[in-house]
């Protein structure tokens, strides 16, 4: 990330933040929102599939999608008549998805002897504005 965008970010993050403290939501709402989001998930999945997957060229998860031979037909197709949960387990069947070591980039990234490079940046959807990132060097071991 360069200075730009770094103030551009804060800047976002500092402009938002009177706002969203002026109006915390009510339990009525937060309700709303988690049934809005579950009557919309396959739609929002689909969505994040087409705009965060197919029409990113950096997604790690194009190659993965490629090497399984989908497209975003076969997806939108499988969602529609199977549901999400069964077109996730296809899609973690056909060898598309990132284990915790992978995807913190700990461990290399093969299926079917295919090496498929992926940079922590590859992970960033480009569609979404970002108010503030952090990035932890915190540890994930059980040890301390």
């Amino acid at each position: 990330m360069g200075v730009l965008s770094d103030v551009q970010m804060y800047g976002r993050f500092i402009l938002g933040l009177p706002g969203y403290l002026r109006r915390p939501i009510t339990l009525e709402e937060a309700r709303d929102a988690i049934r809005r989001g579950l009557l919309q998930r396959e739609e929002n999945f689909l969505r994040v599939m087409r705009r965060g997957i197919f029409e990113n060229p950096r997604s790690p998860y194009r190659p993965l999608l490629e090497l399984a031979h989908c497209d975003l037909g076969d997806v939108e197709s499988t969602v529609r008549s199977q549901g999400l949960e069964a077109t996730l387990r296809v899609l973690k069947e056909a060898g598309v998805y990132l284990t915790f070591e992978e995807y913190k980039g700990r461990k290399p990234v093969i299926r079917n002897g295919t090496h498929v490079p992926v940079k922590p940046e590859d992970f960033n959807n480009p569609y979404t504005a970002r108010a503030y990132t952090v990035e932890t060097g915190g540890t994930t071991s059980g040890s301390g």
